[in-house]
C-alpha cells in the first residue's frame, strides 16, 4: 500500500484485545520502504489519540532512524531506515518489559518500554499519527507498506528471518493476525488469519505495484532421492534424482573417506552439475566412494540429497587365475561345501560378501577343504580367494550359500 503522508492510513480490526501488555508476548513485523526523508508514524495502537492512553507505536524520526514508543511516555530508537528501500522492521515485545528490535532480520538491541495492562480491542492504526502532548508527535507515513505480521508469541531470531525471506500464510501457531495487503483493489484488507480481523483503508491509500525482495522456499523439492550404486569394475556408474524445480542448479560431491569435496567434469566424472552423476570406468579406488548432491533454488534455500554408496566388483580377476586347480561341491550349498585342490596343500582360504568385506578366513594343509556355511550371518553370493604360502593368489572361485 502507498500512503501520500497527508490523510492516508489504514485502521486494523483487533477483536479480542491483540497486543503487547505488561504481561503478555507479543510480536509484530512490518516491510517498509519511506520514499523519502521525514518523520512519519508506521504503526500505532491508540485510543482517542491521547498519548497516555496509548499502548506502542512504530515510527521514522529524525536523522532516518526508526523509534519504538510505549504507553507514550518513553521511546527507545533504533536502527537505521533506508530510504526508497524496502526493510523489514519487527518488535518483540517480553512480558519482562523488553522489547527487541531488528531491522532485516539483525537484532539491533533492546530497551525496557512502559506499556499499559491491559488494552481494550484498539485498531491498529497503519501511517497514522499522533497530535498533542506526545512523545516528538509523528507526521503521517509518506512510502509503502506491506505485510503486517501480529503474534501472541515472542519469535526467535530464527522465526523472524524465516518469515522475512518468506512471508506466512496464515495458519501458523502463534499468528493472531496477518495482513498481506494483496487484495489491489477496494478499501478493505483481508486478516488472513481465522480471527478474520479485517482492515479499512481511509483518505485514498492506493494499491502498489513495488513489493518485498521474498525468496520462498519450495517444500520437499526433492521427489526422489539417489540409491546405493553397485557395479562391475570397469564399467559406468550413474548416480541420480529427481526434483520438482525448474530454476535450481546442482552440484555433485564425493566422499572418499576424508569428507566431501565438491566434483567438477573432469576424468572420469561427468554431469556433475545435472540431476544425474555419471562416473566412468570404475576402478576398485572408487569402491565404497560416497556421493550426494547440493541443490540450490536460490541464494536462502538449498537442499542436499540423500548419499549413494559406490559399490565396484573386481570380477575381473576370477578370469585371471586357473580357477581348474578349484573345485567346490556343492555349487550352490546350504551347508557344507567341499574343495578340492589338485595341486597346492598349504595355504589360506579368504571368503568375502559381493560388496568385497571380509567374512570368513581358514588355513589349510591339505588338497581336501570343508567350510561350514552356516557360520555366515546371510546366505548370498560370495567369492572364495585362495592364497599360497607366499601370499600369492591362486584361484578365485564365486559360491552361492542357499
Amino acid at each position: 500500500l502507498e500512503f501520500d503522508g497527508i490523510d492516508d492510513y489504514v485502521s486494523l480490526n483487533q477483536t479480542p484485545a491483540y497486543a503487547p501488555t505488561t504481561s503478555t508476548d507479543f510480536t509484530i513485523s512490518i516491510w517498509v520502504n519511506p520514499t523519502i526523508s521525514h518523520e512519519g508514524m508506521i504503526v500505532s495502537q491508540y485510543e482517542n489519540i491521547v498519548p497516555t492512553n496509548s499502548n506502542y507505536f512504530l515510527a521514522i524520526i529524525s536523522n532516518n532512524t526508526f523509534r519504538v514508543a510505549g504507553d507514550g511516555t518513553n521511546y527507545y530508537d533504533f536502527g537505521s531506515a533506508s530510504i526508497g528501500s524496502w526493510q523489514y522492521v519487527s518488535l518483540v515485545f517480553h512480558s519482562s518489559g523488553t522489547v527487541d528490535t531488528y531491522v532485516d532480520g539483525i537484532f539491533t538491541g533492546s530497551s525496557v518500554l512502559n506499556l499499559l495492562s491491559s488494552v481494550s480491542s484498539m485498531p491498529l492504526e497503519v501511517g497514522d499519527f499522533f497530535t498533542g502532548g506526545c512523545v516528538g508527535c509523528i507526521d503521517p507515513f509518506i512510502g509503502l507498506i506491506d505485510n503486517i505480521e501480529t503474534w501472541d508469541i515472542a519469535l526467535s531470531s530464527t522465526d523472524i528471518q524465516d518469515n522475512m525471506l518468506c512471508s506466512p500464510i496464515g495458519s501458523e501457531i502463534g499468528l493472531i493476525g496477518f495482513w498481506n495487503f494483496e487484495e489491489g483493489t477496494g478499501n478493505t484488507v483481508t486478516d488472513l488469519t481465522s480471527n478474520a480481523n479485517d482492515g479499512t483503508l481511509n483518505g485514498g491509500v492506493t494499491w502498489g505495484t513495488v513489493v518485498p525482495p521474498y525468496n520462498c522456499c519450495t517444500a520437499n523439492p526433492i521427489t526422489s532421492q539417489p540409491t546405493d550404486q553397485m557395479v562391475n569394475i570397469g564399467s559406468n556408474a550413474n548416480v541420480s534424482f529427481t526434483d520438482s524445480l525448474t530454476t535450481a542448479t546442482y552440484q555433485w560431491q564425493m566422499d572418499a573417506g576424508t569428507g566431501y569435496s565438491d566434483l567438477s567434469n573432469v576424468g572420469q566424472y561427468s554431469s556433475t552439475d545435472t540431476q544425474t552423476l555419471t562416473v566412468s570406468a570404475v576402478t576398485m579406488s572408487n569402491n565404497n566412494t560416497n556421493y550426494r548432491c547440493l541443490v540450490t533454488e536460490s541464494s536462502s534455500c538449498m537442499d542436499t540429497t540423500d548419499v549413494s554408496t559406490l559399490t565396484v566388483i573386481d570380477n575381473t580377476s576370477i578370469a585371471e587365475f586357473d580357477n581348474s586347480l578349484v573345485k567346490l561341491f556343492p555349487n550352490p550349498s546350504n551347508g557344507i561345501i567341499t574343495i578340492t585342490l589338485s595341486h597346492q596343500t598349504n595355504g589360506q582360504i579368504i571368503l568375502t560378501d559381493i560388496l568385497g568385506k571380509e567374512v570368513l578366513s581358514k588355513s589349510f594343509t591339505s588338497k581336501d577343504v570343508q567350510i561350514n556355511l552356516k557360520s555366515l550371518a546371510s546366505k548370498g553370493t560370495y567369492f572364495a580367494k585362495f592364497i599360497d604360502l607366499n601370499g600369492n593368489v591362486i584361484a578365485i572361485k564365486k559360491l552361492i550359500y542357499q
